[in-house]
């Protein structure tokens, strides 16, 4: 359950719904998450433990407004290693 790509992966295979998602590994895979996500959405690192560790940040979710908000956060978590 640390792993929410492998969570979600599981739920879509098994026909669960899930809420609209993107996993963000790499700076290529966030403009094709932004045509398919809805905003306002939130955010979430993969893993919150070491985000937490790392920013001090004490949020499970971070709302985004839109997508250049998104953007912008999501290029300086992945070039940080937090995603």
């Amino acid at each position: 359950m640390l792993d929410k790509s492998r969570s979600y992966k599981i739920a879509e295979r098994a026909g669960v719904p899930t809420p609209r998602f993107a996993i963000l590994r790499e700076l290529a895979e966030i403009d094709p998450a932004l045509h398919r996500l809805p905003f306002p959405c939130g955010i979430k690192p993969l893993e919150g433990h070491v985000f937490r560790e790392r920013t001090g940040l004490s949020e499970k979710v971070i709302v985004m407004d839109g997508p250049e908000r998104l953007k912008r956060e999501a290029e300086e978590w992945l070039r940080q290693g937090l995603a």
